[in-house]
């Protein structure tokens, strides 16, 4: 009878975990004290924003992203890329018009991580530039995917890896889907 599973072992201290899951903080509302009117300012549409974190998912995954994806907001995968992996899928969607707005595809014996936009059942132009591969074989990651201006910031282990530019608006991601040659201890969206 094989072991039990253990999930790998992270050097994770304290302060590392309190940051590693931590969303960006959005003010509240102000009240202009000094016009006749007192409107509130408009509010964030995602400082009411609670992130989802689910432990062990199993792969595939799949998950609806609550409100849209836009600034403030991140998504963080901790997982392992198995030993014999080839390759797998990170891809922000859309449910209704199927849409891939973000399809990251590390891509390991290969050595290559590909970027690219599926549009109205079409594949853009492929991005496969990168400095280095941040995935290795039987590595953990920690892969952070944030909207920022015009661009996806992609992180690896907490260095960048790529900006993506936005050829589909992120307001329109409502879902998260993970597939392929990997293992997941955590996902927070």
């Amino acid at each position: 009878m094989p072991p039990p599973y253990m999930p790998p072992a992270y050097n994770v201290t304290a302060s590392i975990a309190s940051s590693m899951f931590s969303q960006p903080s959005v003010a509240p509302p102000v009240y202009n004290r000094k016009k006749s009117r007192n409107f509130p300012r408009q509010a964030s549409a995602t400082s009411n924003f609670r992130p989802v974190t689910l432990s062990n998912p199993a792969v595939p995954f799949q998950a609806a992203i609550p409100g849209h994806f836009s600034q403030p907001r991140k998504i963080t995968i901790v997982g392992n890329v198995p030993s014999n992996s080839d390759r797998f899928n990170v891809n922000l969607k859309n449910t209704m018009t199927g849409n891939i707005m973000l399809h990251i595809n590390p891509r390991l014996k290969e050595g290559v991580l590909v970027r690219n936009t599926l549009t109205n059942g079409s594949w853009g132009s492929e991005e496969r530039q990168i400095y280095s591969m941040p995935f290795s074989f039987g590595q953990a990651f920690q892969m952070e995917i944030s909207s920022v201006k015009n661009c996806y910031r992609v992180l690896v282990n907490g260095l960048h890896v790529f900006d993506y530019t936005h050829r589909i608006p992120a307001s329109q991601v409502d879902q998260l889907e993970i597939t392929g040659d990997v293992t997941l201890s955590c996902v927070q969206y």
